[in-house]
């Protein structure tokens, strides 16, 4: 079909496992993004870390690079160690790198910034002392509520959202460890390097200053990559990106009419989002799960569009019964009469038993003959297309299952395809004499219509709840406390009303990063 060519007619394809396999090839570009996002989180951390007054001495750039190695390697001890465990990496699991690179990215931040709380003139020691005092409870609290909040995530009944916890979880404490340990060493070693006065990149030969350079009359690039001297005070340290926030923001927040335009800007905000709150939809739009150049995308925009209507239904009857039987065949009529009556159904069915009893070839004097009568019936043309419909045993003596069709009218609601599905279940499970089950492949997906908002409103709930119990533990203040709450569940309304906006809906997918932003804001 790809390499199907026509000036006629235009073409959409699909088959049974394209959603697997499109979303298995987005894996590869996946790779690729993360290979991009690590440079570019490399380079942002070497540069954010990068001395505005160019000291070679005072750098610390080398620390941006390590951070970002230290959350690059809790990244592969999690796929590692949970891939070995026997879980299995679900496509959604593939977003979790671009998530640890934050949070291990933001980690180091804390940590250098726990640095600056420190006196310049103290010994390398006590100015790691210090930091581990103000900083490592910092991201202690971050990455435990983080894997709080992904813990909770874990229960969630969708594998999907499960199993990127499980391995997002894994991954934050991972990335907790390294930085505690390897980044921590690594922050330890530059300490020492900036007291023996050594260079950032080479770490040999004591740096002289740019005074003294000058003095010497060295040229304006040997002072450039040379010069340096241990640092006095906060500005010998700060970045240009670590220095900008700082000017800037005062002047924006300081004056009374600025203030006023902030909080009429937060509450038009608060209200847009909670108006999107609302009106936000439930359910997973396949063609959002795939690339728009996929084929697989182009066939569910046209049966979005043009086929959404008169669904297939299947009807399993997988208990050994007597097709021969009247008393079976009134019972399985009258399961399909129950389900045809439904306000989402149309009135046509397709039963291989109303053709074959209407058939040259029907003979119910006993179960033997209704059988050979069906294998004759299946041999003609016309009713091959029932084949697959009906399975009988290799003896040849019993129909070990059977399957019936009826068909849905147009359901433009979500909520009603949930409803739907729910209705067929409830007809299949109230009959008694048959063991009959109920599908259709869009089932998949409308399970989603039925659980997740339950599902996310308790994964939220516990999330919320647990970490806020931590958050009490550390900040016992009930004042902060309650800021940080009312913050939190603004924040919370916020990405759940603009996802109505974005075009989104509530699915497994966006109920991940509901979680997330959960452990993350905190």
């Amino acid at each position: 079909m790809e390499n199907f060519r026509s000036s006629d007619l235009e073409i959409a394809y699909a088959h049974t496992d394209s959603l697997g396999n499109e979303l298995n090839a987005n894996i590869g570009g996946d790779i690729a993004l993360f290979s991009a996002t690590f440079t570019l989180m490399i380079t942002y951390a070497c540069v954010a870390t990068f001395a505005a007054s160019n000291d070679c001495v005072a750098n610390r750039m080398m620390l941006g690079f390590a951070g970002v190695i230290a959350a690059g390697l809790g990244i592969v001890a999690s796929f590692g160690l949970v891939s070995a465990s026997g879980m299995s990496f679900v496509s959604i699991v593939g977003n979790s790198p671009f998530l640890i690179l934050g949070i291990g990215v933001d980690d180091m931040f804390i940590l250098l910034s726990g640095l600056v709380t420190a006196g310049f003139s103290d010994s390398s020691e006590q100015r790691f002392g210090t930091m581990m005092r103000h900083s490592g409870v910092a991201i202690t609290i971050t990455s435990l509520t983080n894997i709080i909040a992904f813990g909770c995530g874990a229960s969630s009944s969708f594998k999907s959202v499960r199993n990127f916890c499980v391995y997002t979880g894994v991954a934050v404490i991972f990335c907790y460890i390294n930085q505690a340990s390897f980044f921590s060493a690594w922050i330890a070693l530059n300490e020492k390097r900036i007291e023996q006065r050594k260079h950032v990149v080479l770490c040999c030969n004591s740096a002289m200053s740019k005074t003294q350079y000058k003095q010497k009359r060295a040229s304006k690039m040997t002072i450039f990559c040379c010069a340096g001297q241990k640092p006095s005070e906060e500005k010998d340290i700060d970045s240009f990106l670590e220095r900008f926030p700082k000017w800037v923001l005062p002047k924006i927040v300081k004056p009374l009419a600025m203030k006023i335009i902030i909080l009429f800007a937060f509450a038009a905000y608060l209200g847009v989002a909670i108006w999107g709150v609302i009106n936000l939809k439930q359910g997973l739009v396949i063609s959002d799960l795939v690339s728009k150049e996929s084929y697989f995308y182009k066939f569910n925009k046209w049966e979005e569009d043009y086929f959404s209507e008169h669904i297939p239904i299947m009807f399993v009857v997988d208990n050994k019964v007597t097709y021969s039987s009247a008393e079976v065949q009134n019972e399985i009529q009258n399961l399909l009469n129950a389900a045809s009556s439904s306000e989402f159904m149309t009135n046509t069915t397709i039963s291989w038993l109303d053709a074959y009893t209407s058939s040259i070839f029907y003979n119910d004097t006993n179960e033997a003959s209704f059988i050979v009568g069906i294998n004759s019936f299946l041999a003609d043309p016309i009713y091959s297309r029932f084949e697959h419909d009906i399975k009988i045993s290799k003896d040849n003596q019993t129909i070990v299952a059977s399957r019936f069709y009826v068909f849905t009218i147009t359901i433009a609601d979500s909520q009603d395809s949930g409803k739907m599905m729910t209705d067929m279940r409830k007809i299949a499970n109230d009959e008694k004499k048959l063991s009959v089950t109920a599908f259709s492949p869009s089932f998949i997906f409308y399970e989603q219509y039925v659980q997740i908002l339950p599902q996310t409103l308790q994964t939220l709930g516990m999330s919320l709840g647990a970490v806020f119990l931590v958050t009490l533990f550390f900040m016992p203040h009930p004042l902060l406390l309650f800021y940080i709450l009312v913050t939190i569940v603004m924040i919370i309304t916020g990405i759940v009303g603009f996802m109505h906006h974005w075009g989104l809906t509530l699915s497994s997918i966006t109920m991940i990063h509901l979680i997330m932003s959960v452990g993350i804001f905190y």
